[in-house]
């Protein structure tokens, strides 16, 4: 009975120990946590401040486009327009070459603004995983914590919204291009209108949705990813906090054991 006792007080003195060092170190952790977690808030403020900056970019570029697919337009009407020319084969050559161009353009912006996202924040993304990461592996005396991959978070923030409804006025087929008397006065004049009304009057409202929708997807972006750091910080907390409760319940355990040795 004395040998049981003494291998339990030897056994509560070591973790105590460790009991103690566990509190100094969740302290320690808690520190690089907070300051972590501070320096990405600062990360996040710096983001937002710049996605105007880049939705203009944005939106010059998608304004050229537009431009460049309008003037394509008129050009091939110009090029094709004769007194005798088959209206249909007009209006289904101006398909066949805006249309190839006008079917890229989602894929393009959904390119571009997952560049944008990267440039905004990507790599601050990953440098926050890394240091959680050195964190979590950093107390050998807690319980180990597996960390979760950034590739799986980051796919959060790939910009994955279906242009299909957006570019529908735009990738839908010319209908109803000219109706009317073939007369050759007003004729090209009349088509010349419709493409113009089709392609070119269209643009600036065009521009100016799509900048909106711009900026409401990056401001979602980044309000995601400031979820994601609260939650992972959030967590980790938790974890290390679940750690030093299991020891100290260990504590308590043989505490109570050597109490009814005591006792008897």
């Amino acid at each position: 009975e004395q040998l049981i006792h003494d291998h339990l007080l030897h056994e509560e003195s070591m973790l105590r120990n460790a009991n103690n060092l566990s509190q100094k170190e969740i302290a320690r952790l808690e520190v690089e946590l907070q300051a972590l977690e501070t320096k990405m808030q600062g990360k996040m403020e710096g983001a937002e401040s710049q996605i105007a900056m880049h939705a203009n970019t944005l939106k010059n570029w998608y304004h050229s486009e537009l431009t460049n697919i309008s003037n394509i337009a008129l050009s091939t009407l110009d090029e094709l327009y004769t007194f005798d020319a088959d209206q249909a084969k007009i209006k289904h050559e101006i398909e066949r070459r805006t249309g190839r161009l006008e079917s890229n353009m989602p894929q393009q912006v959904n390119n571009k603004l997952q560049g944008i996202v990267r440039n905004l924040f990507g790599q601050d993304m990953q440098q926050f995983q890394q240091q959680l990461n050195a964190i979590k592996t950093d107390v050998s005396q807690l319980k180990s914590i597996s960390s979760a991959s950034w590739n799986r978070e980051i796919d959060r923030y790939e910009y994955k919204e279906s242009y299909g409804g957006f570019f529908g006025s735009i990738i839908t087929a010319v209908r109803d291009f000219f109706t009317g008397d073939r007369k050759a006065v007003d004729v090209k004049a009349k088509m010349r209108q419709q493409v113009m009304e089709r392609y070119s009057n269209q643009i600036s409202d065009q521009v100016t949705n799509f900048e909106q929708k711009v900026i409401a997807q990056l401001k979602h972006v980044i309000t995601e990813a400031k979820r994601t750091i609260k939650r992972q910080i959030t967590d980790e907390r938790k974890r290390n906090q679940r750690a030093l409760q299991a020891a100290e319940a260990k504590q308590d355990e043989l505490e109570q054991k050597l109490h009814l040795l005591t006792k008897d």
